[in-house]
C-alpha cells in the first residue's frame, strides 16, 4: 500500500514539474532557490530531537541583535542573506495568480518570510546549530527590499530587474568563492597551493568529501552559472541552442570559474579546485539548452 501510494506520489510530482516547466518555469527556479536556502540554513544535516541536545542548542542561541550581527561582517548578512531572500521574493511572486502586483508581491513577502522564521526554528534540531535572531531579520529585511525592487515603476522595468539579477549574480558568485577576503599575495606560495594531477578529475573533491554539504554545493554551483546564462539569453540574446551557443557557454563559465579559483590561490583560508570549473561548464550548458519560457523575448536596450 505504501509503494502504491509513494508511486502515485511521485508520479504526480513528476507531471506537476512537467507542466510548471511548460507554462512557468519559473516555479522550478523559486524551488531550487529555496532548497539551497533551507540546505544551507540545516547543514551539516544531523537532526536530532533529543531534548537534551534541542536546549543545548537553544541555550546557545543569539537573540540579541548585538551579538547576532558580531557573528559575520556587514557585507555577508547583505550578500548572503538578504540578497537570497530578496531573490526569493521576487521569484515566488512571479509564480502567483494574482493579478494586483502588490498583493502579489505581500503575499511572497508574508510566504517567504514565513520560510525564513522556520528555517532557523528547525536549526535548534540540528546538532551543532542555534537561532541567531540576526538571520531572521535580515531575511525579513531581504524579502522587503525585493518587494521594494518588485515595485520599481516605468517601462524598463523587466530590463532594469534583468540588469540587477546578472549583476548581482556574478557579485554573489564572486562573494562566494573569496569570502572572507583574506588575500596574502606573496607568489611564492602559489606553487603549493596548485591543485594535484589527481585532483584534476571531474568532481574529484566533491567525491573524496562524500557528504551532503558537498552536495549541495555542486547543485548550487550548477544553478548560479545556469541562471546568469539564462539570464544573459533573455538580456542580450547571447548562447542561443543554435550553432556554438552551448559551447560558449561552457568556456565562458569556465573563464569564470577560473577567474574565482584563480583568486582563491591568493587566499590563506580557501584552496582552488578544479571541480568547481568543470560545475560552472556544466551550469553553463545547462542554462544554454534551456528554452526560453512562453513569451520571453530578447530585451535588448
Amino acid at each position: 500500500m505504501g509503494l502504491a501510494a509513494g508511486k502515485t506520489v511521485w508520479i504526480s510530482g513528476i507531471d506537476w514539474l512537467k507542466r510548471s516547466w511548460q507554462k512557468k518555469p519559473v516555479v522550478i527556479a523559486a524551488l531550487m532557490l529555496a532548497g539551497l536556502t533551507a540546505a544551507d540554513a540545516l547543514s551539516p544535516f544531523i537532526p536530532t530531537i533529543l531534548l537534551k541536545q534541542v536546549g543545548r542548542n537553544f541555550k546557545k542561541s543569539l537573540f540579541s541583535l548585538d551579538f547576532g550581527f558580531a557573528v559575520h561582517p556587514w557585507h555577508w548578512w547583505v550578500l548572503k542573506v538578504g540578497l537570497f531572500y530578496a531573490c526569493l521574493t521576487l521569484l515566488f511572486s512571479s509564480c502567483l495568480e494574482n493579478k494586483f502586483r502588490f498583493l502579489r508581491l505581500a503575499q511572497a513577502v508574508f510566504v517567504v518570510g514565513l520560510f525564513c522564521l522556520s528555517l532557523e526554528v528547525g536549526k535548534l534540531f540540528i546538532v551543532s546549530r542555534f537561532f541567531n535572531t540576526a538571520n531572521v531579520v535580515s531575511g525579513w529585511l531581504g524579502c522587503i527590499g525585493g518587494l521594494g525592487i518588485g515595485l520599481l515603476p516605468g517601462k524598463r522595468k523587466n530590463i532594469e530587474k534583468l540588469n540587477w539579477g546578472i549583476a548581482l549574480i556574478l557579485l554573489y558568485i564572486f562573494y562566494l568563492a573569496w569570502f572572507p577576503f583574506d588575500f596574502n599575495w606573496r607568489m611564492e606560495l602559489i606553487p603549493a597551493r596548485l591543485p594535484s594531477v589527481l585532483k584534476l578529475l571531474p568532481l574529484y573533491d566533491y567525491a573524496m568529501g562524500a557528504s551532503l554539504n558537498h552536495a549541495r554545493l555542486f547543485v548550487q554551483s550548477i544553478f548560479l552559472t545556469a541562471m546568469l546564462v539564462y539570464l544573459l539569453k533573455i538580456r542580450l540574446g547571447w548562447f542561443k541552442r543554435d550553432g556554438y551557443g552551448v559551447l560558449a557557454a561552457a568556456f565562458f563559465c569556465a573563464f569564470l570559474g577560473i577567474l574565482q579559483e584563480g583568486g582563491q590561490l591568493f587566499l590563506a583560508s580557501r584552496h582552488p579546485s578544479i571541480t568547481d570549473i568543470y560545475c560552472f561548464a556544466a551550469g553553463g550548458c545547462l542554462g544554454a539548452v534551456t528554452g526560453l519560457c512562453p513569451g520571453s523575448v530578447e530585451m535588448r536596450g
